[in-house]
């Protein structure tokens, strides 16, 4: 069929099978570990320097105050109390020098490699007096030079470690992708587990190998020969104690028994024998307690693990090694007794002992504490105590994602309705039992509730949640390529255009890139991965003393997560909709300007309903005006915020059918882009007639350069269309060639300069208001009205605040172009 006249107008790219010792495979291979390499490298950094300011109490002093300050910088003596501190800052920057490293390491070359040890060297020094400089303003941190020395010695520490090991990391990153086998996937999550049950064992890093020291930690009952022999308060704290130290070790001998083919006496003696080995370190750990009795609890757990794995392990289609799990008769009722079992189990160990108070007073004076950033509480307790916090939280809610990712399983065989359906209930319901446990604790007065146990509790349930479903997503893929092959088609491909090629799509079996290499399930999830990073820095945004002071007031203060929830979904679709659009407008077989006029007020009106949950009244009035036609209810405000959201919803579409769909080669987006051109043009007059002409207050006209020009306006569009296209760009990367891949982002480093130069016109430079004068710019992006930004700071905050909106913007936009790729094929040839 001619191209011109194929529905599925993005044609598929023949894929290349690389061979052995093709280096173009090897690099293919390779390419997956260097992204998630630079994204973890991100990731790190991001929380080094988050964890080092917070709990973000900026406290502005004058610069040559701060300056002369640092100048004193005191060296501190420690002793056994702080030699945790001291390890830990070493410990902090071992990763984030060896996975910078890793992300520069060049290929060939002894010179090469060692100026880049020399700059990641230096660039970690550099940071961690830069970090130190800044805890000046940021109360209550600690400003001490055995910091900077400690994660100077971390750095090299790291770049040591990458000279060493860094290849064989790389080949392990690269394991990931290549691991389509259960076998293969819980081998790594083994490794990856024992690593973080090792490391957590030798907390806090109170090191000691001196004898005397050893011999009073025995004095004191830290060492515990005889099991059972440990003295807790009550019953229920040992029985406690006792259940968790075997549940720790029932995921080990899981997923040891899932990755090998040992007998499970086997898995045990070795799980007992990781567990005798923690203990024999734990005697070097001055505060840690040395027993016996952690021996054996492993041995019951490791049992307890095989058991499990025996029952969920895939085996060869046999009556005595089934393919999944048998969801007999009575699997319905087991399964809702283990999920009931289990929300008791988490009802008892965070509302123990159920003293509930519901006087409104009281609830009331706990309210604030909902109000602290993330991890502000675990900042005033040891690390040792934060990370015991964060396990805790984390591996109590992970038993409710297995089980929940186990009933959809189930559930999926009942009945058949769309993996994005099953996922996203399972989602809400992770997320609503997260809030429903800490809004019980906000009840018990022995209890602390914090929006940060949330984000932990929901983080720890969804790795349950994801790892269930991605371990048996290889078994489904199996059993669609035999029922393939029995229908004559080839196994793993399908016929191009079908329902067959489209859902297997759509729900993951089918992920080709351009390159011909494999997506695996994590896109799936990317979406729900990209909401929760969205909603935790929408939280710390608006909580945050350095934000514009605007946005710290879009957060409703009665229901404040519920408000950043409903905020990151309206930010979806804000910025992700304009794409489905698009991509229906390309679909459509009549191209109606009126037709296409009613969905962009229709994707306004939905916006208008999200916004409203999310945001006061009186933010959104601030905004699009007040109201003065004496309209019923809220219709005025309706039609104000509708008319000014025809903008994003114009540029979001006008991007996707112009870059978007240009970088995936459909020939009928011409038609579309004739219809966005027309449309544009009878519509984006009248949004302006409404939102500036006829505007009610001088919010946004005053801002606007010459009291509201036409110029102004244009400019602020194109501004606009200038973040929309950007994000695209970045949303299809993977789909762009490398020569088009660097021409894409330079464009998008242009960006930065032009926005600010076309924000320059479209602005207004001078302000007299509040009695002082200052300018649009400034009023926007500015932390307070009594300190507006001064130049070189408002440059700085526009590149954040720019890389922030087409950061979120092409987050936002990735779900909808992987949809636009399963509804309309392939990538087409370039």
């Amino acid at each position: 069929m001619p191209a011109d006249n194929n529905p599925t107008a993005f044609r598929r790219l023949p894929i290349k099978t690389p061979t052995a010792g093709d280096a173009e495979g090897s690099t293919t291979r390779a390419a997956p570990a260097r992204i998630l390499l630079r994204w973890l490298t991100l990731g790190y950094t991001a929380f080094v320097i988050y964890g080092s300011l917070v709990p973000l109490r900026f406290r502005p002093r004058p610069l040559a105050d701060a300056w002369e300050s640092f100048q004193r910088i005191p060296y501190l003596e420690l002793g056994i109390g702080s030699r945790a501190d001291w390890v830990a800052n070493i410990l902090l920057f071992v990763p984030l020098a060896f996975l910078w490293l890793g992300v520069l390491w060049p290929k060939r070359g002894w010179i090469a490699k060692g100026l880049a040890s020399a700059l990641v060297l230096f660039c970690c020094v550099g940071l961690s007096v830069a970090i130190e400089f800044t805890q000046n303003f940021f109360p209550p941190r600690t400003v001490s030079l055995n910091d900077v020395i400690a994660e100077s010695i971390g750095a090299v520490i790291g770049i040591g470690l990458w000279w060493s090991t860094g290849s064989r990391v790389m080949g392990w990153l690269a394991g990931w992708s290549q691991a389509h086998t259960p076998t293969g996937t819980a081998g790594r999550l083994l490794y990856a587990y024992l690593f973080l049950l090792f490391g957590y064992s030798i907390m806090p890093l109170d090191l000691t190998i001196s004898a005397v020291e050893i011999y009073h930690k025995w004095h004191e009952g830290k060492v515990l020969l005889v099991p059972f022999s440990a003295v807790y308060e009550t019953g229920a704290q040992q029985a406690y104690a006792l259940l968790a130290d075997i549940a720790v070790w029932i995921p080990a001998a899981f997923l040891w028994k899932l990755s090998s083919s040992h007998s499970a006496r086997k898995v045990v003696l070795y799980v007992v024998a990781c567990a005798t080995t923690i203990e024999v370190l734990q005697l070097f750990v001055y505060s840690r307690v040395t027993s016996t009795t952690d021996v054996l609890t492993a041995g019951c757990g490791g049992v307890i693990g095989v058991a499990l794995a025996g029952w969920l392990r895939p085996g060869t289609g046999t009556p005595s090694s089934p393919r999944s799990i048998d969801f007999g008769s009575g699997w319905v009722l087991l399964w809702i007794l283990a999920l009931a079992g289990w929300a008791g189990v988490l009802m008892v160990v965070f509302w123990y002992p159920f003293d509930f108070n519901t006087d409104w007073r009281f609830v009331q004076g706990r309210l604030p504490a909902l109000k602290r950033v993330p991890f502000e509480a675990y900042y005033y307790g040891t690390e040792f105590r934060a990370l015991t916090e964060v396990f805790h939280k984390a591996g109590f809610f992970f038993p409710l994602g297995v089980l929940l990712a186990i009933g959809v399983l189930g559930a999926r065989r009942l009945v058949s309705l769309p993996s994005a359906i099953w996922y996203a209930g399972g989602t809400f319901i992770i997320a609503g039992a997260a809030i429903g446990i800490e809004a019980g604790q906000l009840l018990l007065p022995g209890k602390n509730a914090d929006l940060t146990d949330v984000f932990l509790e929901a983080f720890g349930a969804m790795i349950g949640f994801v790892a269930i479903l991605a371990y048996f997503e290889p078994l489904r893929a199996s059993a669609a390529d035999r029922r393939a092959s029995s229908e004559g088609e080839k196994p793993g491909r399908h016929p191009q255009g079908s329902a067959r090629q489209f859902l297997a799509t759509a729900q993951g079996e089918v992920r080709d890139s351009p390159d011909g290499r494999r997506v695996g399930t994590w896109s799936r999830y990317g979406w729900l991965w990209g909401a929760v990073v969205m909603v935790g820095l929408v939280w710390v945004a608006t909580h945050s003393a350095l934000a514009p002071y605007n946005l710290r007031k879009l957060v409703q203060t009665r229901v404040p997560l519920f408000s950043v929830a409903v905020l990151v979904a309206a930010t979806y679709w804000t910025l992700g909709v304009p794409v489905s659009l698009a991509g229906k407008w390309m679909a459509a077989n009549r191209h109606s300007v009126l037709l296409a006029a009613l969905s962009v007020l229709g994707y306004g009106f939905g916006a208008w309903l999200l916004f409203r949950l999310a945001v006061p009244l009186e933010m959104i009035e601030k905004v699009v005006g007040s109201p003065v036609l004496g309209w019923p209810l809220e219709f005025e405000d309706v039609g104000r915020f509708v008319a000014l959201f025809c903008v994003p919803a114009l540029a979001g579409i006008g991007a996707s059918l112009f870059v978007g769909f240009s970088i995936l080669h459909s020939r009928k987006a011409r038609i579309a882009r004739a219809t966005w051109l027309l449309m544009a043009t009878i519509l984006l007059p009248v949004c302006y007639w409404i939102v500036v002409e006829k505007a009610a207050t001088d919010n946004i006209v005053e801002l606007m350069r010459d009291n509201g020009s036409i110029l102004s306006g244009v400019c602020l569009f194109a501004y606009v269309l200038l973040i929309a296209a950007s994000a695209t760009v970045i949303a299809l990367n993977r789909c762009l060639l490398p020569r088009r891949r660097l021409v894409a982002w330079a464009l998008v480093t242009i960006g930065a300069p032009l926005g600010y130069a076309l924000l320059g016109l479209g602005l207004e430079d001078m302000l007299v208001k509040y009695g002082k004068v200052f300018s649009a710019m400034q009023f926007l992006l500015s932390s307070s009205r009594e300190a507006y930004a001064a130049p070189l700071e408002l440059g700085f905050r526009f590149l954040i605040a720019h890389a922030g909106i087409v950061a979120v913007g092409a987050v936002c936009q990735a779900p909808f172009w992987t949809w636009q790729r399963a509804a309309h094929g392939q990538l087409g040839d370039r």
